[in-house]
C-alpha cells in the first residue's frame, strides 16, 4: 500500500481510518475542500463504526452542503500526519473512491470549509496531501484517455 510521510516518534500514533471522494463535474472539474490547514478531497475520519461509504456521504454533507453517492472504483493509501497542538501524530489508513454528485443540499456544518470545483490537472497541483494527489492521479490515469505524468 502507498506510504506517505514518517511516524513522529517524539507523539502517541493513532492509527485513523478515513474516507475521501474524488467528485466531478459534467467538465470534469474536481470538488475540494479548502479550510485554514491546507486543501483536501471531500472527507476525513470515519467515525466509530462507520463504514468508509457512509463517511463519504456524511462528511460531503458536514463539509459542502452536496449529496454525493459512491461508486465501486476505490484506491488505498496511508498518511502520517503529525499534530502537535493535538500532541498526537496520525496513521490515516485512507479509502479513496469516486462518487456522484447527486444533489445540492445547502449549507455546510463546517463553516470554515469552503467546495472549490478545480480543473482536474488543478487538483494535482493544488491539493495538500500526498495520498490525495496520488489518488487523483490513479483516476485521471484510469478515466482520462492519452493521460500522460
Amino acid at each position: 500500500m502507498p506510504t506517505f510521510g514518517t511516524p513522529d516518534d517524539r507523539l502517541p500514533l493513532v492509527v485513523r481510518p478515513s474516507a475521501y471522494a474524488i467528485v466531478s463535474d459534467s467538465v470534469g472539474n474536481v470538488a475540494v475542500v479548502r479550510t485554514p490547514s491546507g486543501v483536501y478531497l471531500l472527507g476525513g475520519g470515519c467515525a466509530p463504526g462507520e463504514s468508509a461509504d457512509e463517511t463519504f456521504r456524511r462528511e460531503a454533507i458536514e463539509e459542502c452542503g452536496i449529496t454525493v453517492e459512491p461508486d465501486a472504483w476505490r484506491r488505498f493509501a496511508i498518511e502520517h500526519v503529525a499534530v502537535p497542538r493535538e500532541g498526537t501524530s496520525f496513521e490515516k489508513r485512507s479509502t479513496f473512491c469516486v462518487a456522484a454528485l447527486v444533489a445540492a443540499n445547502g449549507m455546510a456544518v463546517e463553516t470554515d470549509h469552503v467546495l472549490v470545483w478545480l480543473a482536474r490537472f488543478g487538483a494535482l497541483e493544488t491539493l495538500t496531501p500526498k495520498s490525495h494527489r496520488r489518488a487523483v492521479s490513479e483516476w485521471l490515469a484510469d478515466n482520462v484517455a492519452n493521460v500522460r505524468f
